[in-house]
This record gives C-alpha cells, structure tokens and sequence, in this order.
C-alpha cells in the first residue's frame, strides 16, 4: 500500500487494542507492518466481538493492513528472528506490562545493538507514562471521567449521579490516533 509512511518499517509485539490499531493506523498510511503472534498465546482481542471465522472482530478491525509471524517468543532461536527483523526496521510497537521486555530480552538497549536508529514506542521506553501506570489505573479513571452519567432515584435523593462505562476504552482508541504524525515527524 502506497502512503506517507511507504518505507517505513514496523515491528508490532501488542496485543488487544491500543498497540495495534495504532500499528494498523500506520499500515493505513504505507507503513509495512509486521504483527509478532505468539502460536501459544494468541492477541486475545481474536476472542473479541463477533466472531467470522477465526477471528473477532476487534482483532480484524485492529490488525489490518499488516502482515504476521508466528513466533514464540521464549523458544530458542525466536529472539535472532527478531533482532533480524530490528535490523530493518523503524519501530517497534509493544504494549506488555512492566518488565516483561527485559525479561524476553527485548529491551531497548537489547534491539539498538541491531539497529541504532531504531525507535520504540508505548512500551517502558516511555519513562512519564511508565511512571504514572505504576501509581494509578490510568485506563478505568479516563473511563470513570468520561462516562455518561446515570440518574438513579435513592430515597428522598431521587437524583443521585454515578458512571456509567461509555463501553470501549477511550484511551485505547484515541492515542493511537497521534503515533503516525510521531513516526511521520
């Protein structure tokens, strides 16, 4: 697909929603993107939604426009192919919870030795976000915030105000939306 991003490459490891409809938002754009999947533990959001076929559709809503590997991870031999791919690549797209890069041995200071000029995002590489996930639950406040107030008679206080969840997460959708004028810039 031809874009303003055609050439760059990306390597996408998330999973759900967030990290890759911003790697399909990118694809979107000319971007080659490759989805990581691991054959033991598949991206859930294939589970999600309606289900065609294999697949959900917030999986296929939030994977288009890439390609995909079946890789595992934590099996010998799994880590070259990645640092083969880091090689060509611009970005590296990660949504796993703190910890678990170094763990497998893709830290950033892993993957640069592959490719200096390499750039990751959303995953610990992003030092203020890491820094508020460790004190709050960014995502359920945002939702609590954003969500539509629901009147419910208590008593005498026949007004009473509580949240209601508007349904899907507004954070997962809305910051992917800025990832490709960062990677574009």
């Amino acid at each position: 697909m031809s874009g303003p991003l055609e050439g760059v490459k990306i390597i996408d490891l998330s999973t759900v929603v967030s990290g890759p409809l911003a790697g399909s938002l990118l694809g979107d754009q000319g971007a080659d993107v490759v989805k990581v999947e691991s054959p033991n533990r598949p991206d859930n959001a294939r589970f999600m939604g309606p289900i065609r076929g294999e697949n959900g559709a917030l999986f296929a809503a939030a994977n288009r426009s890439k390609r995909s590997l079946t890789l595992d991870l934590k099996k010998e031999g799994s880590l070259e192919v990645i640092y083969k791919l880091v090689e060509g690549a611009d970005v590296v797209l990660d949504n796993f919870r703190p910890g678990i890069l170094k763990k497998l041995g893709l830290e950033y200071e892993d993957l640069k030795k592959y490719n200096s000029k390499l750039h990751l995002f959303y995953g610990e590489n992003n030092k203020i976000l890491e820094s508020i996930l460790s004190t709050i639950n960014v995502d359920n406040v945002v939702n609590v915030m954003s969500s539509i107030p629901k009147s419910l008679p208590l008593d005498e206080f026949w007004l009473f105000t509580i949240s209601t969840k508007t349904g899907p997460s507004i954070v997962d959708v809305q910051v992917p939306k800025n990832l490709p004028q960062s990677v574009a810039g």
